[in-house]
């Protein structure tokens, strides 16, 4: 089977001139993830207890931008407090997601005792574009689960139950084979149940790290010794696991992107069901602003088709490998 072609895929946005978060981290959807384990804290100062936030108050905020919705089956995990190794019912104790359960990618917000059955989950009423920062809240106040899109209330749902306390740790963008992929930014944990004027007046600056009630704040700005630090004074530092930090964020206004791709025709020879095949391509950006994306199959074409994900700076040169499986033997 001779394969040819791929689409190409690449865009970006104009966001707001507001002051600068600097870095997000960019997820690949496949293997990407910063996360702590309960039993390993990187920090030697990290005071695990803090993000095992138990009973009936908490919020958690994170801004993201996703590229694709990996496995749409699964949940798109934005932040995971998962219940054990094995992610079976309830899954987490709670967990930040983009969830596909209506057939199209939706924000989401759930907790659960721990117990199998257990969980609530309450599902933003809009669907969530890609290729587009939206900043994502879910709050629990003992009484009501809310989810909040851009500092708008999407969803509630009537929930008196009390946080579980979880066995495994704390995860952005993926936990086991439920993957996000795109960028996360600016992820915030507090162990009380914040308002919708108080998400809404902090959603767009960053903030000290000493604010009350704030139980872990990870910026994605830097990573030092493969640790994404947490900002408060528990210092729950995150391992970071393939997964890039990049100078894009959604405070900062940018200009125009415009790129060039060194193969507009990708050539694979002949591959086999089930077999893959590879070939890179050079992405130079000559814009004013970043180039984020990933290769995709185009429609006719019967054939797994995928990148990962790239970022390609203002002046900068990138390569990227496509692979491609095909799915059925063409004569």
């Amino acid at each position: 089977m001779s394969l040819r072609t791929c689409l190409f895929c690449a865009l970006l946005v104009l966001t707001s001139s507001l002051p600068a978060q600097n870095n997000a981290g960019l997820f690949n959807g496949t293997n990407s993830r910063v996360r702590v384990l309960d039993a390993f804290p990187a920090n030697p100062s990290a005071n695990p207890n803090a993000y095992k936030i138990t009973g009936k108050n908490i919020t958690v905020e994170a801004w993201i931008y996703p590229l694709r919705f990996p496995n749409p089956h699964l949940e798109n995990p934005i932040v995971k407090r998962p219940v054990s190794t094995t992610d079976v019912d309830p899954f987490s104790v709670y967990a930040l997601s983009v969830t596909h359960v209506n057939g199209f990618p939706q924000p989401a917000f759930s907790i659960s005792t721990g117990a199998p059955g257990s969980r609530v989950q309450v599902i933003a009423a809009d669907s969530i574009p890609t290729f587009q920062w939206t900043h994502i809240a879910g709050s629990y106040n003992g009484t009501e689960l809310r989810i909040y899109v851009n500092g708008i209330l999407q969803g509630t749902i009537p929930t008196t139950i009390s946080i579980g306390t979880g066995a495994t740790g704390f995860y952005i963008g993926r936990f086991l084979s439920d993957a996000f992929a795109g960028l996360i930014d600016d992820v915030r944990l507090w162990n009380v149940t914040r308002s919708q004027s108080e998400i809404q007046t902090s959603m767009n600056t960053e903030l000290t790290g000493s604010e009350s009630g704030l139980a872990g704040y990870w910026t994605m700005n830097n990573a030092t010794g493969g640790l994404v630090p947490d900002q408060t004074a528990n210092h729950n530092d995150l391992l970071n696991l393939n997964t890039q930090l990049v100078s894009y964020n959604p405070l900062t206004s940018y200009g125009s992107p415009s790129f060039t791709v060194s193969e507009s025709l990708l050539d694979f020879g002949s591959v086999e069901v089930g077999s893959t095949s590879a070939s890179e391509v050079t992405i130079t950006n000559t814009g004013t602003a970043p180039v984020i994306g990933f290769f995709g199959a185009a429609d006719n074409l019967n054939v797994a088709a995928f990148s990962g994900v790239f970022f390609v700076d203002q002046g900068q040169t990138s390569r990227a490998t496509v692979s491609v499986t095909p799915s059925f033997r063409a004569f």
